[in-house]
This record gives structure tokens, C-alpha cells and sequence, in this order.
């Protein structure tokens, strides 16, 4: 069976945001930001692209009077733009082409998700943003360019029922579920408060009421006394037994643990369940081509990096941020 992979829609930067470029320092041109091999990056292109991302996340792009927090996030920002160069060559490599009918098609199923299928009003949008259409066309091509690079790196990979069956026994304790009970308690010192919880509970007040007057236990208080699900064995024994001999929606007799008083209410019962080998083949295979494909991915990456040629201008290069206690931070240039 050929595994099925989910891909994302990727409409804005950050597609190859995977791990850090190393690169080394140089002597490039006054208005050369960082090369990619050969391929340059100018500075006016950082400029134009931190412009962009203002547009469209306003205050979270800081301004260049920010200081040292602005030039961090030039930095980054000239990283991202030799990453998606990095990609843009290697999709060239491997002939993969992105169409104006794919790009088409692509904005309208934008439009269809998030603008009731009209494209005007979501190029209107965008306008609003100071973006134009050819700035929406940009990131529409370099997404379906990054999915279709994926997309070759996915092929050929099958995983065999014998490996899914593998799989399936290593990780048996996601596909065989005991009982659960979701269950409310109110926790209390008082033997009296314990004793009126449970009289005002079966008689119908709201156990979250109950929990807010009577309970004195903060962290209770806190989640209105949710216990979330809880399996056999997991509470004290006093608890772990009256929960496992009560009945849906019943209220407890008040119960002691140590010093504490404890009324329980029983909110739902998930019955045991297991599902078979048989019943979680095609799921288990997309799992385990999907984490064949992440190292895949990494491998392929890492190649890209380590045998590309990168050059950074100094004012530019990633490997020269700032920390939030004003020391600078350098990593050995990788040659």
C-alpha cells in the first residue's frame, strides 16, 4: 500500500525553518547581504522583505531604532531569505515547476477556506495589508514549489504489513485502551462540609457550586475540581475503590484519606476498548511513512547545507546574533 501524506498550506515565509545555515563570512559587495552558490542576496532584498512581514504582523516586526532586537531579526530574516534560495535551487535541480493555473487554483481554494470563495475580497485583503497581488502570487508559488519538493522526496516509500505489525506491538499501549472514568471531587477537612457536599450533590445543586463553597483545596478550586480520566489504580486506594464501584453520574458518601475529606462525582465512563492490528494497518503505515519520510527530510536538508556554498555579510549573518543579555554569539564559520 502506498502511505498518504498530509501536507499543509504554506502561504508565508519560513518553509525551510528546519535547522541553522552555517556559512562563512567574507568579502562580498557593499550591497550583497549573503550569496548562495553564486546566486546573491541583497540587502535591499532583506529591506524589502522585513517590509513585507511588517504588513502583514504590524508591531511584532520590530523597527530599526529597536537597536540590537531589530538586528537580530534582520539577521533571521536574511537567513530565511538564503533558505528559501537554497530550495529554489534545488527544486530547479530536480525540474519541478510551479504553473499559473496551479497558483490560480491555489488562491482560490485560499479564498474557499477563509473568504467564502471570493477572491476579490481576499486579494482585498491583502491590499489592505500594503501587499500586492504579486506578493500573494510569490508566496503562493514558493508554498506549492516547497510541497512538490516534499512530494519528491516522499516517493518510494512503502512500509510493509510485516513492518506495520512491528510497529503496531513496539507502541500496543496506544491501540489497547483501558476503562477511563472522568470524575469531579470536592476536598475538604471537614468530615460536616463532606457530609453536606454529598446531602446538596444528590439532591441536585451543581457539584461545581459544591466545589467553589465547600472545597478548601486551591488546586481543586482551581480546576472546579476536575480530575480529568482517571484509570484503576492511578488514585489512593480509598478513592481508586469508590470510583470503580459507583455508577454514572452517582455522588459519593464522603471518603477519608489521610486528613482529608473527599466527595466524588462519577461524570463519565469510557468503556475499555482495543483495536486490532487488522483495524489500525493503514493508519499505523501513514504514521510510519511519515517518520520515515521526517529523517528523510532532515538527511536531505543537512546535505544541502553542509555541501552548499553560503556567505554572509557580517552585519548579516545569523551566526552573529545578539543575546537578550547584550553578548554576542558566534559559531565557527563551516567551510
Amino acid at each position: 500500500m502506498r502511505a498518504r501524506f498530509v501536507a499543509g498550506l504554506l502561504v508565508t515565509v519560513g518553509l525551510m525553518g528546519i535547522m541553522g545555515v552555517l556559512a562563512g563570512c567574507g568579502g562580498l559587495a557593499d550591497d550583497t547581504a549573503a550569496t548562495v552558490n553564486g546566486t546573491v542576496i541583497k540587502k535591499d532584498d532583506v529591506t524589502a522583505r522585513i517590509s513585507q512581514l511588517r504588513k502583514v504582523y504590524g508591531a511584532m516586526v520590530p523597527e530599526e531604532s529597536e537597536g540590537d532586537i531589530y538586528d537580530n531579526f534582520r539577521r533571521e530574516t536574511t537567513d530565511q531569505l538564503v533558505r528559501e534560495e537554497l530550495e529554489n535551487q534545488q527544486t530547479k535541480d530536480k525540474n519541478i515547476t510551479v504553473s499559473q493555473a496551479e497558483i490560480d487554483q491555489r488562491m482560490q481554494d485560499v479564498a474557499d477556506e477563509s473568504f467564502l470563495g471570493d477572491v476579490s475580497r481576499m486579494k482585498q485583503d491583502y491590499a489592505a495589508k500594503g501587499l500586492s497581488e504579486e506578493d500573494m502570487a510569490g508566496d503562493v508559488r514558493r508554498a506549492i514549489l516547497h510541497e512538490k519538493l516534499m512530494a519528491s522526496l516522499q516517493e518510494g516509500i512503502e512500509v510493509s504489513d510485516e513492518d506495520a505489525l512491528a510497529f503496531y506491538e513496539r507502541n500496543r499501549l496506544q491501540y489497547d485502551q483501558p476503562e477511563r472514568r472522568q470524575v469531579r471531587q470536592i476536598v475538604t477537612d471537614k468530615e460536616s462540609a463532606a457530609l453536606e457536599a454529598t446531602s446538596r450533590a444528590r439532591a441536585g445543586e451543581s457539584f461545581v457550586t459544591l466545589v467553589d463553597e465547600l472545597s478548601t483545596d486551591a488546586d481543586a478550586q482551581q480546576k472546579k475540581g476536575a480530575l480529568g480520566l482517571v484509570t484503576k489504580g492511578q488514585l489512593a486506594p480509598e478513592l481508586d475503590a469508590a470510583i470503580w464501584n459507583m455508577s454514572f453520574g452517582q455522588v459519593s458518601e464522603p471518603i477519608k484519606v489521610g486528613e482529608q475529606w473527599y466527595v466524588l462525582s462519577l461524570e463519565n465512563v469510557i468503556p475499555a476498548s482495543l483495536q486490532t492490528f487488522d483495524q489500525a494497518r493503514d493508519e499505523i503505515k501513514i504514521i510510519y511513512a511519515n517518520q520515515i519520510f521526517a529523517e528523510r527530510w532532515r538527511e536531505f536538508v543537512e546535505d544541502v547545507y553542509d555541501t552548499g556554498d553560503i556567505e554572509f555579510s557580517a552585519d548579516y549573518d545569523p551566526a552573529s546574533k545578539v543575546d537578550l543579555g547584550g553578548e554576542t554569539t558566534e559559531t565557527t564559520p563551516a567551510n
